[in-house]
């Protein structure tokens, strides 16, 4: 019950629910003013919906004085008219990117991403998702089990291609939040997996996806930070528009995959972004290829938990964190904390903050793992459910993994 309130609270306020209606290109407006007393030919509810298109009503309502202006007038009209066609002009559904839907309400769907790597020398295609749209226990009503049909719609085609599919790794919510998905070889006909890339120079990434009630397309996704485990950047989406977001790609300047759209906070005007968006959490997508090789050694790899900006350990792909602790020089714990849901790296940063003087991090770790039938992800986080777990101890000073054990 815990985990299907925390699944619905994802649903509502982190996650992305409805269709945000794409940004209009505006070049209709601008071919329609004239260089002396430009008349709007576009309405602002229009353009209001983008930063340059505000802009671009600004300047299309100003008188022109001369044709000196008028000039000046007309060349900054056709930079902001660029700039609104190649951030806001509509893409179509496409094989980059797939729906998920529920089983038991197939009115709530999900995103998924296609994707290709280069693994021993071939190309493979695989998909992601962002792991806590499957369900947490086998009676949850809403989510996507590991086996699943995903439904590709390509542009000009009326029909949607159904695709058998299989969650077959997976980082948990817990952690990074991602799920590698594998396809019917038949299917791969119908996507057009995206290259992983790298933020370069971009301040903003744009994205596309499907919420539950279609297709939308979100432009100027201004990054407000880069970290080695996350990437934040605004989210233009209200939170009532925004459910079945997560698992969409978000992407450069180059349309390369940079991560994993996971979710989002609720609305709140902050200082750093514009009134009304939200901060959004993207997982960075070269942790996808930690969960390739997951899978193609029989699910171990290694995927590094970042204890600061620099330094980690490295954890397998489907294990947790459920606590931690500060220890002293004499073995005193100096502060600890049990994790009910989601590992905090900020909280861990303030607490190392606090005790300079701390000689060891003691991290305790459990593995997700499938209920019969795949028809649930389990992360247990309850402290008397005595499951395996496995405890590591990390030397802070010397920054080194200095023992490990299961118990």
């Amino acid at each position: 019950m815990k985990r299907f309130l925390l699944l619905t609270c994802f649903l509502f306020y982190i996650c992305p629910a409805y269709a945000q209606k794409p940004v209009k290109s505006g070049l209709a407006a601008v071919k329609a003013l004239g260089a002396k007393q430009a008349s709007v030919a576009l309405s602002a509810s229009h353009l209001s919906k983008s930063a340059a298109g505000v802009s671009l009503l600004k300047s299309a309502s100003a008188p022109l004085s001369s044709a000196v202006s008028a000039k000046i007038n007309a060349a900054a009209l056709a930079r902001k008219a660029a700039d609104i066609h190649s951030f806001s002009a509509k893409p179509q559904p496409d094989g980059h990117i797939f729906a998920a839907v529920a089983e038991r309400d197939p009115s709530v769907r999900f995103s998924g991403t296609v994707f290709e790597v280069e693994y021993n020398g071939q190309k493979e295609i695989y998909g992601a998702v962002a792991t806590h749209i499957i369900p947490a226990a086998p009676n949850d009503l809403l989510g996507i089990p590991r086996y699943f049909v995903a439904t590709v719609y390509l542009p000009g085609d009326p029909q949607p291609h159904h695709i058998p599919a299989e969650i077959v790794a997976v980082s948990p919510v817990n952690m990074l939040d991602i799920a590698l998905v594998k396809f019917a070889k038949f299917g791969e006909q119908w996507l057009t997996p995206y290259k992983l890339g790298e933020i370069t120079n971009e301040t903003e990434l744009h994205s596309v996806g499907f919420t539950h009630q279609g297709f939308v397309f979100i432009p100027k996704r201004k990054i407000l930070a880069t970290l080695p485990y996350s990437i934040r950047t605004t989210m233009p989406l209200r939170a009532g528009e925004r459910s079945g977001l997560c698992g969409s790609p978000v992407l450069n300047a180059k349309n390369e995959l940079v991560g994993i759209h996971t979710g989002s906070s609720m609305d709140a005007p902050f200082e750093d972004i514009p009134a009304f968006h939200s901060r959004s959490f993207v997982t960075p997508a070269r942790y996808l290829k930690v969960l390739v090789d997951s899978y193609h050694n029989q699910g171990r790899g290694e995927m590094p938990f970042y204890i600061d900006d620099t330094h980690f350990i490295n954890l397998n792909p489907d294990e947790y964190v459920v606590s931690y602790r500060l220890i002293g020089a004499n073995r005193q714990t100096l502060t600890s904390e049990w994790i009910n849901f989601r590992i905090s790296h900020t909280r861990l940063e303030s607490a190392l903050q606090k005790n300079p003087q701390a000689k060891f991090l003691q991290l305790t770790t459990r593995k997700a793992t499938w209920s019969t039938f795949g028809t649930a992800l389990i992360e247990n986080t309850a402290p008397d459910a005595h499951l395996p777990e496995t405890v590591y101890l990390y030397d802070l000073q010397q920054h080194q993994l200095v023992r490990w054990m299961k118990r």
